[in-house]
């Protein structure tokens, strides 16, 4: 269970990035086992090129729109299909974007109802033959779904329910815009990584899961000294020096204490503790984070070989756009409500560059 939990809270280092140009919707999705969590997790992780990350293929220098080809050799980004045209008819491995509402016995549900949902057609993401419905139309078009839960399924007053979906075809597509852009990343090579682009994601992760650690250690502190106390008392009832038993044991601990609040784990130390609470290996998390280094290198190659500068009016209308899905006004409230600025600006760097890869498709 912690792996899968794991899996889930990496995946959000990178939230912001999806969710610009998909939707938050709930959907009627076919849960997914620990197991098959854990491997898409690892397959994925498994792909990255150049793995381990060592002197031999990182560099103290940044990448720079002067240099980028030195650190990437990015793959083709302009005339990718993507929008198909009004009259298209969905096939199997297209995307259709939909809009749902759920119902049994004609009472509607929670969680069964959505708006501008990109669904792939075929992906299995959905309950059995969901999707298959789909196949044959087009943009404009009301289907009537129906389908089955699964007896397991894991809401209970869904599960073994016969159900009835009425789903509006708002458009179809050859494939989304962030699956063409995880395409892209896929393709591309990286030649060298910026060494600081990497100590930036490991900091990025303690950030995020580094609390998990510490709050598992004081649980385990708290076992321990309710362990200590439990035995001090027992011997306390049998032994005539307890003044001087005391004294010793509460000398003691206050050494080990301000012995361990004097130390500082080194980041590689702190991500092998992240890795081990959740049942990983160190080179599982460590190509995970070169995972999102190399999303952040073919954001800023685009951008570089676009000559699209943070302060261009083209990556500022992205921006706002990125904002206005999560309610925020400015980059200063989107900052002030946690997100750290690092990993805003490298989620603002993959949306302007899906952008480019949305105008110039063919």
């Amino acid at each position: 269970m912690k792996r899968k939990i794991m899996a889930v809270l990496l995946a959000s280092l990178m939230v912001f990035t999806t969710a610009a140009c998909g939707s938050n919707a709930t959907a009627p999705a076919k849960e997914e086992t620990e197991s098959e969590t854990t491997e898409s997790t690892e397959e994925s992780a498994s792909e990255v090129q150049g793995f381990p990350a060592d002197e031999a293929n990182t560099s103290s220098d940044e990448m720079t729109a002067d240099n980028v080809d030195e650190f990437i050799k990015l793959g083709e980004y302009k005339g990718i299909k993507l929008d198909a045209g009004p009259d298209t008819v969905i096939e199997n491995g297209m995307t259709a974007n939909i809009d749902f509402a759920g119902s049994i016995d004609g009472d509607y549900f929670d969680g069964g109802t959505a708006e501008g949902y990109d669904l792939v057609i075929g992906s299995g993401s959905f309950i059995d033959n969901f999707e298959e419905q789909l196949i044959g139309h087009k943009a404009g078009d009301q289907v009537d779904v129906n389908v089955t839960f699964p007896e397991d399924y894991g809401q209970e007053n869904l599960a073994g329910k016969k159900a009835l979906f009425e789903v509006t075809v708002n458009s179809v597509a050859y494939q989304s815009v962030d699956s063409a852009f995880a395409e892209l990343v896929s393709t591309s090579e990286v030649l060298k990584y910026p060494q600081s682009l990497i100590d930036t994601w490991k900091q990025s992760y303690i950030d995020q899961y580094g609390s998990y650690v510490d709050n598992q250690d004081d649980e385990e502190g708290e076992e321990n000294a309710d362990a200590e106390d439990t035995a001090d008392s027992e011997e306390t009832a049998d032994t005539e020096d307890t003044a001087d038993s005391e004294e010793t044991a509460d000398t003691e601990d206050a050494s080990a204490s301000e012995e361990e609040s004097g130390k500082t784990d080194s980041p590689d130390e702190k991500l092998a503790e992240i890795a081990a609470l959740f049942g990983m290996t160190e080179e599982t998390l460590n190509e995970m984070i070169l995972s999102n280094v190399k999303y952040c290198m073919v954001s800023q190659a685009i951008l570089a070989k676009e000559n699209i500068t943070r302060d261009s009016e083209y990556y500022q209308n992205a921006l706002k756009t990125l904002l206005g899905n999560y309610g925020y006004t400015s980059v200063d409230d989107a900052l002030a409500a946690g997100i750290p600025e690092s990993q805003f600006y490298y989620s603002a760097d993959a949306t302007v560059a899906m952008q480019v890869i949305q105008d110039n498709q063919a």
